[in-house]
């Protein structure tokens, strides 16, 4: 439910820029593979805004209010679909808030392995792009909660959720580190 209708080629650029600087991915045919390979289970459906990213969000602060625009219809998705587009939008973006972009370690920390684990460290490495990682933990946080209220483990459903909103930033943004960090968490999760 998380994987645009795509086709490895769209993806070729990206992996062969990953390549170039010597990053060990996968190839795009390969990686789409194990992802339509894993099984299917069934995760909690929710209302989901379907275009949730940092564009559509309105904040407030005078009076700390949060307002989502573009939201004319609701449509029933898994429960890290939103969520998961709004984290990734937040860190690969790179249209938002040119002087808080995360450097490439930083990146590459956080979109590999356990994606609920963040560090200390994690905190100080992105310190420059600082309210960025709050909001992303905030997110994160935000997921976890809600899944128990389901009694549900949100770790691959989240984890699949992200590698699909990278793939979507390695496609149209022709970003090699997006495709990196989905790459090592596809080979990690599928």
């Amino acid at each position: 439910q998380f994987l645009r209708p795509t086709k490895a080629k769209a993806f070729v650029t990206a992996h062969e820029r990953a390549v170039a600087r010597g990053a060990d991915v996968l190839a795009p045919d390969h990686m789409l593979a194990r992802l339509r390979a894993m099984p299917r289970y069934t995760v909690p459906l929710v209302q989901s805004h379907d275009d949730l990213n940092i564009r559509n969000v309105f904040a407030c602060a005078s009076r700390a209010e949060v307002v989502l625009i573009d939201f004319t219809r609701s449509i029933e998705r898994p429960l890290s679909k939103d969520v998961a587009r709004l984290d990734v939008g937040l860190a690969f973006d790179c249209a938002l808030d040119p002087e808080q972009q995360l450097p490439a370690n930083v990146l590459k920390d956080y979109y590999t392995g356990d994606l609920f684990a963040i560090s200390l460290r994690h905190a100080v490495m992105g310190a420059v792009a600082r309210y960025k990682l709050e909001a992303i933990h905030s997110l994160r946080k935000q997921i976890l909660c809600d899944a128990q209220r389901f009694e549900y483990d949100p770790s691959v459903e989240y984890t699949v959720a992200v590698i699909s909103e990278l793939l979507y930033h390695a496609d149209t943004g022709d970003n090699d580190l997006a495709y990196e960090c989905a790459s090592r968490l596809t080979a990690e999760v599928a």
